[in-house]
C-alpha cells in the first residue's frame, strides 16, 4: 500500500507541475487561434523526469516536487520543453497546497507561469497565471486551464490576452 500511495502522490505532484507547463507555450506550430481577445493555444505535455523531495505520503511545509517535460502541438510535433518546481506551502489542518513556478523554453522565447494549487490535485481543472516572458513573449499575460488525460500526459488550453 505504501508504494501505491507514494506513486499517487508523486503523480499528483506531476499533474500540478505539468499543469504549469502546458499554459506556457505559444509557438507558431502549436494549435493556436487568434481573435480580438488574444490567442488561445491547445497543447499536450509529457513528463520526462521527476522527483518529490520529502515523504510523498505525508507532505510537509517546504517539500518540493521538481520535474521537466516535453511539450507537443496538435500535430504531435515537439515544440519545447519545461522546467517546473513546486513547494508545499500549506498542510493540515489547512488545505494542503503547493506553490509552483514554471519556465518554458521555446525557440521564440520563454514564458514564466505560477500559482497555488491543491496538492494532490483533484479531477477539477486547474487554472494558473502568466507571470511574464522573454523575447516574443515579453508582454505575455493571461491564464490557462489544464486537466489530466493519463498519468504522464496533460491536456491544456492557454489563454493569452492582448
Amino acid at each position: 500500500m505504501r508504494g501505491f500511495m507514494r506513486r499517487n502522490v508523486v503523480l499528483a505532484g506531476t499533474l500540478t507541475s505539468l499543469a504549469l507547463a502546458l499554459g506556457t507555450v505559444g509557438p507558431p506550430g502549436a494549435g493556436a487561434m487568434t481573435n480580438d481577445r488574444g490567442k488561445v493555444i491547445h497543447l499536450t505535455a509529457v513528463i520526462a523526469q521527476q522527483i518529490f523531495i520529502g515523504d510523498p505520503n505525508n507532505p510537509q511545509l517546504g517539500n518540493q516536487f521538481i520535474l521537466n517535460g516535453d511539450l507537443f502541438d496538435d500535430s504531435n510535433a515537439k515544440v519545447g520543453h519545461v522546467a517546473t518546481s513546486c513547494t508545499v506551502v500549506s498542510v493540515p489542518p489547512r488545505a494542503t497546497e503547493a506553490m509552483c513556478l514554471s519556465d518554458t523554453v521555446l525557440a521564440e522565447g520563454k514564458i514564466t507561469v505560477g500559482g497555488v494549487a491543491p496538492f494532490p490535485p483533484t479531477a477539477t481543472p486547474v487554472r494558473f497565471s502568466i507571470l511574464g516572458g522573454t523575447d516574443e513573449f515579453r508582454k505575455a499575460r493571461g491564464d490557462f486551464v489544464v486537466f489530466a488525460v493519463s498519468p504522464n500526459t496533460l491536456d491544456g488550453t492557454f489563454h493569452m490576452v492582448n
